[in-house]
């Protein structure tokens, strides 16, 4: 249990989070609603390029997921992305497969998060 929290509390760092946005938790909440709204589609931009192997599409979309992840302080997320974007751009196949089940991986912990703190819960 408690590294299941320790892992929680690596996924989003609140407080690098909150000294960005000048400690207004309003406008926290916000970016968090603006990012699940706006992840469904660039993961789905992301398949389809992985769908059709399209290399340069992947490391865009990697590169996108990336910065929307580390402007929210999710590093290990961003850390996942950046593996997608970086197989994109060297055209590693290989290394794809492994980078999208880490990224889908952090991803679920993070939604699991802002669930809890769209809820009011601690995270």
């Amino acid at each position: 249990m408690e590294q299941n929290m320790q892992v929680q509390d690596e996924a989003v760092d609140f407080q690098e989070l909150l000294v960005r946005v000048e400690q207004d938790q309003d406008l926290m909440q916000e970016l968090f609603a603006m990012f699940r709204e706006e992840y469904p589609r660039q993961r789905l931009a992301l398949q389809q390029a992985v769908d059709a192997m399209a290399m340069p599409q992947i490391q865009a979309a990697g590169h996108t997921l990336k910065g929307m992840c580390a402007n929210l302080a999710m590093k290990p997320s961003a850390q996942a992305a950046a593996r997608v974007e970086m197989a994109g751009k060297e055209q590693n196949a290989t290394e794809l497969p492994g980078a999208l089940i880490a990224l889908d991986e952090a991803i679920v912990v993070v939604m699991r998060i802002l669930d809890r703190s769209q809820a009011g819960e601690p995270a």
